[in-house]
């Protein structure tokens, strides 16, 4: 079976939601100023009196929204859990100039991929999975032996809650570019893989004086280090 250690981690979102903070219309500007004073490099890329958007070196985008905050970092460097001052300086600015008092959702959702060269390749990547045997043989008029599931799961306790999902994908990226142009060539190519995300959030409201988001960044990288492989080995039992 599968383990979590074939995936490539792709991106993860980190978001904190909140009452409507009308507080934003006056202070764009001043989140926008601190913000971009306490993280190098920082660069805002639309400013608009209930919308921010921040772009840092190319790979995390920070917006600020009336209702919440939403940053995301693809293809890290290292791992998510860790090097989270940044993340705790945006979050308390945010805080503090909206005096956000009540926190209605924190989550955190993380994506791995799983590259395959063909769509051969991946469907063989379900082989072990008991979806595939229960919807084996012909069905609806079509009979293949390539079956791509996509396999969700939400649950929920009184305090978290999480979904875990696998979903195969097809994509082609494709690039022109126009006459006369020898340093950039055309891209044409299909992007076959699986991806793997876990959505961990929490269910009822919190104080924000009670977070600290180093010790939830870090939960999360452990939980899914933890438990992904256990889901994807029951998942084949």
């Amino acid at each position: 079976m599968e383990a979590l250690s074939s995936f490539e981690l792709h991106n993860y979102a980190f978001e904190i939601r909140y009452p409507n903070a009308y507080r934003i219309w006056d202070e764009a500007g001043r989140i926008a100023t601190q913000l971009q004073e306490g993280v190098k490099d920082l660069v805002l890329t639309k400013g608009e009196p209930s919308l921010l958007t921040f772009v840092l070196n190319n790979s995390i985008t920070v917006e600020v929204r009336i209702d919440r905050l939403n940053v995301t970092e693809h293809y890290p460097k290292v791992d998510f859990g860790k090097n989270t001052r940044d993340l705790q300086y945006v979050f308390d600015v945010v805080s503090d100039v909206l005096r956000i008092a009540q926190i209605t959702r924190l989550g955190t959702k993380v994506e791995y991929r799983k590259e395959f060269k063909n769509k051969s390749e991946m469907a063989g990547f379900f082989v072990d999975f008991n979806v595939i045997s229960s919807v084996s043989g012909k069905n609806f008029n079509v009979e293949s032996e390539l079956v791509f599931p996509t396999i969700h799961i939400q649950v929920e306790d009184k305090e978290l809650g999480y979904h875990f999902r696998l979903t195969p994908k097809n994509e082609r990226v494709q690039l022109s570019v126009g006459p006369g142009v020898r340093e950039i060539e055309n891209v044409d190519k299909e992007k076959i893989y699986v991806a793997l995300e876990v959505d961990l959030y929490t269910v009822k409201e919190m104080e924000r004086s009670g977070l600290r988001v180093s010790d939830w960044m870090d939960t999360v990288a452990r939980v899914v280090r933890r438990d992904v492989d256990k889901i994807l080995s029951k998942l084949g039992s």
